[in-house]
């Protein structure tokens, strides 16, 4: 028919050639046809007629940068497209045709008029009762274009990495919105301190899931680097590995809670490991050493238990910075002198919880 009246005046396409093209876009030309009359056949015989259908639901264009049904119905309509009514989801049909020249906001009252007729039809075949016909009739559209939800932006950046198209997380939208707002006051009320920014991570130690996730107090500030991911970043621990390195000397038979510990001045080949406040404490029992944080009787025991076995933990643990770095680490990573992860350490911990 084009080429008999020399210009384009019908789409010749079937969905799945649709798709084909979708998936690599080509100009519209009669060799770049055939192509996707091949490609199209390549993908009949590699999926079934549901899960090609599905893909063009994903790729359907509505103009713009919209892409698929799920898309433009949150973006004109704020909901899933299961929650969308007769007349939305009529109106999302009949846009995919003639994207450019019907778009929401834009032109409402001529896709009205197109979204009616359509209801006009499934009235006539009996698709639907009279009733939803008259609601879906009757209902306005005041749709406009607004902006798609932005949640847990930092973890969705780092689960985008993995390519899967589809990923279901395990966060708690009701925990996660909650620990947002905690963490941006947090913030706005330290920033005299110098405090600009915080990350948190949290996991149900029921099930080992991670509930919340916050990169940073505000993904959108481009002046206190928001948009670097606090979680992932690795830094000094300062004194949480304290409790493994106990950990482990008890395991191996070295020590109990109660065994003393001389919290005095020691010296470790030039390395002159000191308490917070610079002060000594003389004998002291290992969990008072860890309940009171001091430094001293953690390196004595690290000395004690050897590097090594602090590393190769950490190592099998997924300590990727300090399994890197193991070769010239010492006893000062007790003491924060290594780099760690908040997720990492936040996994670790789950172990003492």
């Amino acid at each position: 028919n084009n080429i008999f009246r020399a210009r384009r005046t019908s789409g010749a396409s079937t969905i799945t050639m649709q798709v084909a093209r979708a998936l690599k876009p080509r100009d519209r030309t009669y060799v770049n046809k055939l192509i996707e009359v091949f490609r199209a056949l390549q993908l009949e015989i590699r999926y079934s007629r549901p899960e090609i259908l599905q893909m063009y639901l994903n790729l359907v264009p509505y103009g713009g940068n919209i892409e698929g049904v799920k898309s433009a119905a949150w973006i004109y309509f704020k909901k899933d497209p299961d929650h969308l009514s007769l007349a939305e989801i009529t109106a999302l049909s009949i846009i995919p045709n003639r994207p450019s020249s019907l778009v929401i906001g834009k032109h409402n009252d001529r896709i009205v008029q197109e979204r009616n007729k359509w209801l006009q039809r499934f009235r006539d075949e009996g698709l639907y009762t009279e009733a939803e016909i008259a609601d879906a009739l009757d209902e306005p559209l005041t749709a406009t274009r607004g902006k798609m939800p932005r949640y847990i932006p930092h973890l969705a950046q780092q689960l985008k990495k993995s390519g899967e198209v589809s990923i279901t997380t395990t966060i708690s939208m009701n925990m996660q919105s909650r620990l947002e707002k905690i963490v941006a006051d947090y913030s706005a009320a330290h920033r005299l301190q110098q405090i600009k920014n915080a990350a948190v991570m949290v996991i149900d130690n029921r099930t080992h899931k991670v509930v919340a996730y916050i990169g940073s107090a505000d993904f959108r500030d481009t002046i206190d680097a928001g948009q670097v991911n606090g979680v992932m970043a690795v830094r000094q621990p300062g004194s949480t590995l304290k409790p493994l390195v106990y950990a482990l000397a008890i395991d191996e038979g070295l020590m109990t809670p109660k065994t003393m510990l001389e919290d005095v001045a020691v010296n470790y080949a030039g390395y002159a490991p000191e308490n917070y406040d610079r002060q000594f404490n003389g004998p002291v029992a290992m969990d008072y050493a860890l309940e009171h944080s001091l430094n001293i009787p953690a390196v004595r025991t690290l000395k004690l238990l050897g590097k090594e076995a602090l590393v190769d933990k950490l190592s099998i643990c997924g300590f990727r910075q300090i399994t890197r770095d193991q070769r010239k680490l010492g006893l000062s990573m007790v003491l924060g002198g290594c780099g760690a992860t908040l997720e990492e350490l936040t996994g670790l911990y789950s172990v003492f919880a």
